[in-house]
């Protein structure tokens, strides 16, 4: 919740990352996500690239910014954010506010969204499906 490192199976564990490359200096850390395939636009402030920045900022209270990036290893190509330590408490507050709505949803009904072309739900686990 406070972004303060844990364990990883703790019970005060609100959110997990696995980071594919981390490089940093005294001040700035460069975190970078390897992705292979097609290339997609980034969904802006508060997705994942946000979160890790705001996670290695937080767990590294030295580092002054973090540059976090998709590195598109099939196209060589990159996407990059930057975020500074000014920027860290409105994304925690941001991602917090995220954490209380789904621990708010009693009901979990399936949403449609772009993701529903990759799940492996059938028409009967689903009233989305594509499957039969």
């Amino acid at each position: 919740k406070d972004f303060k490192k844990c364990e990883w199976f703790a019970k005060e564990t609100y959110w997990r990352s696995i980071i594919d490359l981390l490089a940093m200096n005294p001040t700035h850390a460069f975190i970078g996500d390897f992705k292979t395939g097609k290339m997609s636009d980034y969904a802006g402030w508060g997705g994942q690239l946000h979160l890790s920045a705001a996670m290695i900022l937080s767990a590294f209270p030295v580092l002054e910014k973090a540059d976090a990036a998709y590195i598109y290893v099939d196209h060589k190509e990159m996407t990059k954010i930057t975020v500074t330590r000014a920027d860290v408490p409105a994304l925690i507050d941001h991602y917090n506010g995220e954490m209380a709505k789904v621990n708010s949803d009693a009901s979990f009904m399936p949403k449609v969204n772009e993701y529903c072309k990759w799940c492996e739900c059938t028409q009967m686990q689903c009233q989305f499906s594509r499957k039969l």
